[in-house]
């Protein structure tokens, strides 16, 4: 992967910082994970030599840097005897390393409060061939376990496989146009023919995400299993009036998922035709839902208004300043479609009759949207 083709990554630097107390917390941590992994295999063996890293990691910081919350000072990662500090954009940190491990060496994240305390997070290493590796680092946290879970894989971000399954739940904003499930499945049918689709809605007009925790036959629809991906929406004025009542509900359906063995993505909704200025708060509730759950976002708010900005008289809202027209569900559908794939839509045969020229900048607003946080995968924020 080249640097200059990747404008989210941004390099470390051996950190000097570390207080003589970080340093013994670090080595301490990593000798207590050193041992109890050494008891678990039987006892330690002797590395064939250490391996080259060279470490592309990107960390979820939303849970990290809230107000209220972890209160950060900063965060580090780990290798071996080497430290790198993590640069953090927005609600992101990453960064690029080089550096030399045994095979069987575990790797720490630290996390540093303004208190002057500092979590570890413990990471395993992946199993390696080669003198060098590429390591792909991925930190998230999960909000009902209250703790960071630290991940690495051998290689890159690789864009993942889209879902097999996806089941959409939500109010009138998902099922308006004939559906948003069946606009994704066109488009994902159409870009994976083999892939086996299957997409299901459930929707209720009006309805929350607090009225969906308590809808029996939802519950028993999820725990059916054999959804990849459960997508949720919010009704379209509960982030802005009332996010800590989105959160509780959004965290309580996820466990429900997860539970199920799938996974949670939030179909962030777009403001009213008379609020725009509304935006900012549904970025910042579905975001915030996403960051706190590990889950993706599918920043259709975002793109809505990008699309308004690049094409003025483009025609996304209704009459009533709310739901969307056949223009809008499309949009949404893209959004979904470049979240799910990694890829623009742009070039692609389907789109829905009734939309006509304006498919094009709907193309362009969604990948832009999807596009600016990196890397895009759907598995995860």
């Amino acid at each position: 992967m080249d640097e200059n083709h990747v404008p989210w990554l941004q390099r470390w630097t051996a950190s000097e910082r570390l207080s003589g107390r970080e340093r013994l917390l670090a080595a301490s941590a990593l000798g207590i994970i050193a041992a109890l992994a050494a008891g678990c295999s039987g006892g330690p063996t002797e590395p064939d030599g250490p391996s080259l890293f060279e470490v592309r990691a990107v960390m979820n910081c939303m849970p990290y840097l809230d107000a209220g919350s972890l209160q950060a000072e900063g965060a580090a990662l780990v290798l071996g005897g080497d430290t790198f500090d993590l640069v953090t954009f927005d609600t992101l940190a990453t960064g690029e390393a080089f550096s030399m491990i045994p095979p069987d060496r575990p790797a720490l994240l630290l996390l540093r409060h303004a208190d002057g305390t500092v979590d570890p997070v413990p990471m395993a290493l992946p199993e390696v061939t080669g003198d060098t590796v590429g390591l792909a680092v991925h930190v998230g946290y999960r909000v009902l376990e209250d703790r960071f879970l630290a991940e690495a894989a051998a290689g890159w971000f690789d864009q993942p496989d889209p879902p097999a399954s996806i089941l959409f739940v939500g109010n009138s904003y998902t099922y308006a146009n004939g559906g948003l499930d069946s606009h994704v499945d066109s488009m994902l049918s159409e870009r994976f023919p083999d892939l086996h689709l299957k997409t299901g809605s459930y929707t209720v007009g009006g309805a929350t995400l607090e009225n969906h925790f308590h809808d029996q036959d939802l519950r028993a629809l999820i725990q059916s299993g054999g959804w990849d991906l459960v997508v949720f929406q919010e009704q379209s004025l509960r982030p802005i009036e009332n996010p800590d009542l989105m959160w509780e509900f959004a965290f309580l359906l996820d466990s429900v998922v997860t539970e199920s063995g799938g996974r949670t993505s939030f179909f962030m909704t777009w403001p009213r035709e008379y609020a725009p200025q509304t935006l900012g708060a549904l970025e910042y509730a579905y975001r915030y839902a996403g960051a706190h759950l590990d889950a993706s976002v599918a920043p259709v708010g975002t793109a809505w208004l990008l699309a308004v900005g690049m094409a003025p008289s483009l025609d996304l809202w209704e009459s009533d300043m709310s739901h969307p027209t056949i223009s809008g569900t499309y949009l949404a559908a893209c959004v979904y479609y470049s979240l799910l794939t990694g890829e623009s839509a742009q070039g692609m045969a389907y789109a829905p009759e009734g939309v006509g020229r304006a498919a094009e900048v709907i193309r362009q607003a969604a990948w832009a949207a999807v596009s600016a946080r990196a890397p895009v995968d759907w598995r995860w924020f």
